[in-house]
């Protein structure tokens, strides 16, 4: 269960967010099939708290197995980030596009699988021209940061983020949009 204290949200002005991502995880975690996503069953309100009943995921999340353990190796990169383009392909698929793709937002099951996490920036496309301006930071152990732009306007927009993803082996990469149309 994922908890967020309204008074909290109140005072960071973090409304529209909570928002923005329970109306984002209802519109992913519909159908039989939720591949790869932390999906929600229920969503409740107290009067000091909002909060999701959420998939349990109690394997960490991909920023800190690479603390712990390093770079991936291929096998394992080629593994999380397969499950990764699935689970965005899923998003994708209901004209959700996922705006915050970084190791900490991979979690794990108690089975080893990655399930893709916090849908508070996502955005729903299926009302708007898919076209929008990313940056894409990717910070590399013992190499020099690198700032990669790329412009997209079809709907698998993340595929830029997981290229780097993969093409690095493991590395740090942080997918966050500068500019756009869902704001």
């Amino acid at each position: 269960m994922k908890c967020l204290d309204k008074k909290r949200i109140k005072m960071k002005q973090g409304e529209t967010l909570a928002l923005n991502e329970r109306i984002m995880l209802s519109l992913v975690s519909t159908g039989q099939d939720c591949p790869f996503i932390v999906c929600m069953t229920y969503a409740f309100q107290s009067p000091d708290k909002l909060c999701f009943i959420l998939d349990l995921m109690n394997g960490g999340d991909l920023h800190y197995h690479l603390s712990q353990h390093g770079v991936f190796t291929e096998q394992e990169m080629l593994f999380y980030a397969s499950e990764v383009i699935l689970g965005l392909e899923h998003m994708h698929n209901r004209y959700v596009v996922y705006r915050d793709l970084k190791p900490a937002n991979i979690l794990l099951d108690e089975n080893g699988h990655v399930r893709v996490s916090d849908l508070g920036l996502a955005c729903d496309f299926s009302k708007k021209k898919p076209h929008a301006s990313v940056l894409v930071l990717a910070f590399f152990s013992n190499k020099t940061d690198a700032i990669l732009h790329a412009e997209y306007s079809t709907l698998p927009s993340s595929a830029t983020a997981i290229r780097i993803f993969i093409d690095f082996g493991g590395v740090y990469v942080a997918y966050s949009c500068c500019k756009s149309i869902c704001r």
